[in-house]
């Protein structure tokens, strides 16, 4: 198990910097299938209903989250979201960011 959160740490951790290149982007992971989704992006389709799920989401994504959202934990930022932040979520606040990623087709 320990094995397990140390692999989906590493993929979530080299998709934050692969999105601090690309600038934005939300990766959510069940722990079999990875999905990278961006504002403009139809509704992900991805089992939520998993132990493992979380959430990256990093630059202008972020932001737009810590402004919809602004009880939405954020520890590890002292300030608002630079375009480089990630912040990785996991369990029901994942399946949170996953479930409002779209709202009334509107992103």
């Amino acid at each position: 198990m320990n094995a397990m959160r140390v692999l989906l740490a590493v993929a979530l951790s080299s998709s934050c910097l692969y999105a601090s290149q690309s600038q934005a982007m939300v990766v959510l992971s069940n722990g079999d299938t990875e999905v990278v989704w961006n504002v403009g992006d139809p509704e992900p389709s991805i089992n939520e209903n998993v132990a493992w799920f979380s959430a990256a989401v990093c630059g202008a994504e972020l932001t737009g989250l810590s402004q919809r959202f602004p009880g939405l934990p954020m520890r590890t930022l002292t300030s608002a979201p630079a375009e480089y932040d990630c912040v990785i979520y996991r369990g029901d606040d994942a399946r949170f960011v996953a479930d409002n990623l779209v709202v009334n087709d509107d992103q």
